[in-house]
């Protein structure tokens, strides 16, 4: 059976007969702020949430240097991927160790 993984789908076209597979959405949710020695911050955001998110929490925290994301549709988990980027800025600019789970030996 063929599977197919999806973040918000917001460019996801799909054929009116269907899907013959499993399609997996991204769902996760949560942001994390971590103060660093030395001054800099981390920023942990999980896979389903929305750009604007870390962007919001960042600027509430007082932290600045991605927003440009604000603007930009889409994930977290696709970001890295796509090296979302705008206005002279790009994700890997600010991201430099995404990191995904890697699942338990004999399980999808």
């Amino acid at each position: 059976m063929s599977r197919s993984r999806r973040r918000g789908g917001s460019n996801t076209l799909a054929d009116d007969a269907g899907y013959p597979g499993t399609v997996l959405r991204t769902a996760t949710r949560g942001i994390v702020l971590r103060r660093r020695a030395h001054g800099t911050v981390e920023v942990t955001a999980q896979a389903g949430e929305p750009l604007a998110a870390p962007v919001a929490h960042g600027v509430h925290a007082g932290l600045s240097g991605i927003e440009y994301l604000s603007g930009i549709p889409g994930t977290v988990g696709a970001a890295p991927v796509q090296n979302t980027g705008a206005y002279g800025q790009q994700v890997c600019d600010v991201s430099p160790t995404p990191s995904a789970p890697v699942p338990a030996p004999g399980r999808p």
